[in-house]
């Protein structure tokens, strides 16, 4: 595989082995350069004090998803969409008493968070709250 790496050489492209999705290269890669046109989303990930991850993307359609891993049970529960239209990747995190919250740029620029509420078990719904537009 050829790549685009500034200092690699005088033209700025060197070759590189990938195996199993593992680059066998001695450059040491520190990012990625991709087409603009090509949106990245990689997930969001927050663990509660059980140590359950809760892992939350941008789907396809733009809105938000949710998986469940529930580390000492050994359960994974896939949990339906969120019916919030996302512009970004969100950002996601969770408290001491299991509240999640999660963030991302919302389709008009501007910020939006929603959360769960543990003593209730369900989502605000979503908020758009005013920081915005958004770079």
């Amino acid at each position: 595989m050829s790549v685009i790496q500034q200092n690699a050489s005088s033209d700025g492209t060197d070759s590189i082995t990938i195996t199993g999705w593992v680059l066998k290269s001695s450059l040491n890669v520190t990012g990625w350069l991709h087409d603009p046109q090509q949106e990245v989303n990689p997930p969001a990930v927050a663990a509660s004090a059980s140590g359950d991850q809760h892992v939350f993307w941008k789907g396809t359609d733009g809105t938000l998803y949710q998986y469940l891993v529930q580390r000492f049970s050994g359960k994974l529960a896939a949990a339906p969409e969120l019916p919030r239209h996302l512009g970004s990747a969100p950002a996601a995190g969770i408290d001491q008493s299991g509240n999640q919250y999660v963030f991302w740029k919302g389709t008009d620029n501007s910020l939006w968070e929603d959360w769960y509420n543990a003593g209730t078990a369900h989502w605000s719904g979503g908020q758009n709250l005013g920081q915005g537009p958004l770079g």
